[in-house]
């Protein structure tokens, strides 16, 4: 005896309420297909349905490869991302330091120059004095070395 595939011969039974049978009837009629036809049909399309929707198509995995491939380009410019911006304080600390330290040398030889400026400006006559005693102080030690040479040159022709 021959098997065939396409033969029915099993019985495939299913409850439902008295109202889901009349409407079910009622679809198949639509299709002028019995209730046992119409049964099977939607369950073979449902069978197809399934299957092609837990497989993804060909076009689906083309689409899910390019998102892998940029998740990992969104991923690779984030870590750069966060490097730059780690580059950029250390920088932006380094220039801030930077401008501190020329600002307070600035700021140091101003406050040196403008104390030495206030100072001749408030006594300008102290450092007047200041010039004279100094000058003074050289002309008297100029005096007295001449005067150690002459009397010197005097006790060496007495002689």
């Amino acid at each position: 005896m021959e098997i065939n595939s396409q033969n029915r011969t099993f019985t495939i039974s299913a409850k439902a309420s008295a109202t889901q049978k009349a409407g079910y009837i009622q679809e198949a009629n639509k299709y002028n297909l019995s209730l046992s036809e119409w049964m099977v049909s939607t369950l073979d399309m449902a069978i197809n349905v399934y299957g092609a929707v837990n497989e993804p198509t060909s076009q689906i995995r083309q689409y899910l490869e390019v998102i892998r491939i940029k998740d990992e380009e969104i991923s690779r410019i984030s870590s750069d991302l966060e490097a730059e911006k780690f580059t950029s304080k250390v920088n932006q600390a380094k220039i801030i330091r930077q401008a501190k330290t020329i600002l307070e040398l600035k700021t140091s030889n101003l406050d040196s120059t403008a104390l030495t400026r206030n100072k001749i400006l408030e006594s300008p006559k102290e450092e007047v004095k200041n010039e004279k005693k100094s000058t003074t102080t050289n002309n008297i030690s100029d005096l007295i070395s001449g005067a150690a040479i002459i009397i010197s040159a005097i006790a060496l022709g007495r002689k």
